[in-house]
């Protein structure tokens, strides 16, 4: 977890403190925090975050008349109104919590806190609205509500196309929205989003990568292989500095495509230079060794290897890997029913069902 992420876990215990009154465990939450603050390089949302805490304890000691700090602290800023201020400070503990758990794929409870977030917008402004239909479009999106995610993310288009002042955010709802029509079936839909995306003047190296892959992504998902495999080629080549995690789970899916024309011998090159070459020292990428297991076990053996896919889900599964779990055991369950495999296909199917509702529950 990044150095942000902690800093929130740590505001969301020092509200947690002053809202139990308890203002010598949230003064040392405070010292901490205040003594790193100026250190880090955090977004205004997490600043303003610490301001408003900060405000909120400072009139709580004022009336409890315990004691008296006329320091100036680092980031403070003027408030309009306590009013205000307590619905803002509200609107963030639940945003912040969300976003916490949405880091850690918890994506029901982090719904819960988006919710409670939701109905303090008013004292946002249309661009900070905007950013938070984004996320929750996101939200609604890994948890399979596509209408609603759709609803979510134009929004957050709209306004951004109307302020003219982010490319990166204007890109990222053209994906998200993208990505919502093809999951739902609406292939040429989605490739008309992404291309328009394109478009978007200033787009960066790692913009166009991103673009590029959901481009393949739509393309793999519709079963036109090597249109995919193509795309998640050009997605590669945009940056020899992609991100790591770029890097693995794109070439995983440029291996799926090569496996799925019959082009083995690519696709098990492929799935050895992610364990290998990008994997090999990093715990955090586990899941890419379990989704090779379960790519190899279905495409490089004949029949399946059912031991080895049955593997590669135990081993998703121990890492809590959800949502990307379900779909993978559609996907493995389309295979084995493409095979005749009756059986094995219900297994998944039902496998799949069943992870979900463990996920609601």
């Amino acid at each position: 977890m990044t150095e942000e992420y902690e800093i929130i876990k740590d505001l969301g215990s020092w509200l947690h403190c002053l809202s139990l009154n308890d203002l010598e465990k949230a003064a040392h939450i405070r010292d901490q925090l205040t003594e790193n603050l100026p250190f880090l390089h955090l977004d205004q949302q997490t600043r303003s975050y610490y301001n408003l805490l900060y405000s909120k304890h400072q009139m709580m000691l004022s009336k409890n008349e315990k004691q008296n700090d006329p320091s100036i602290e680092p980031f403070q800023e003027q408030l309009s109104s306590e009013k205000d201020s307590e619905q803002t400070l509200r609107y963030l503990y639940h945003y912040m919590e969300g976003t916490l758990l949405n880091h850690t794929k918890n994506y029901y409870k982090a719904l819960k806190h988006y919710t409670a977030a939701e109905k303090q917008l008013g004292v946002l402004c249309d661009l900070d609205q905007a950013n938070f239909y984004l996320r929750q479009a996101n939200t609604f999106n890994q948890l399979g509500e596509s209408i609603t995610a759709l609803n979510y993310a134009i929004k957050a288009y709209d306004t951004y196309k109307k302020s003219h002042t982010s490319t990166k955010k204007t890109v990222r709802s053209l994906l998200l929205i993208g990505n919502i029509y093809s999951k739902t079936g609406y292939y040429e839909k989605a490739k008309a989003t992404f291309e328009d995306a394109l478009t978007v003047k200033g787009l960066k190296d790692r913009q166009r990568a991103d673009l590029y892959r959901s481009i393949a992504k739509n393309d793999y998902l519709f079963h036109y292989n090597q249109n995919a495999e193509h795309g998640f080629n050009m997605a590669l080549n945009v940056d020899e500095e992609l991100r790591i995690e770029f890097q693995a789970d794109t070439l995983y899916r440029l291996a799926n495509s090569c496996l799925r024309q019959g082009k083995q011998k690519e696709g098990n090159q492929l799935l050895h230079k992610i364990e290998e070459v990008l994997t090999k020292d990093h715990k955090r990428f586990q899941e890419f060794h379990a989704k090779s297991m379960i790519s190899r076990g279905v495409f490089l053996h004949k029949p399946f290897h059912d031991e080895m896919i049955l593997e590669g889900f135990r081993r998703l599964k121990d890492l809590e890997i959800q949502i990307e779990l379900i779909e993978l055991a559609h996907e493995v369950s389309d295979y084995y029913y493409a095979n005749d495999n009756y059986e094995k296909a219900y297994d998944y199917l039902s496998f799949a069902k069943r992870q979900k509702k463990n996920i609601v529950e």
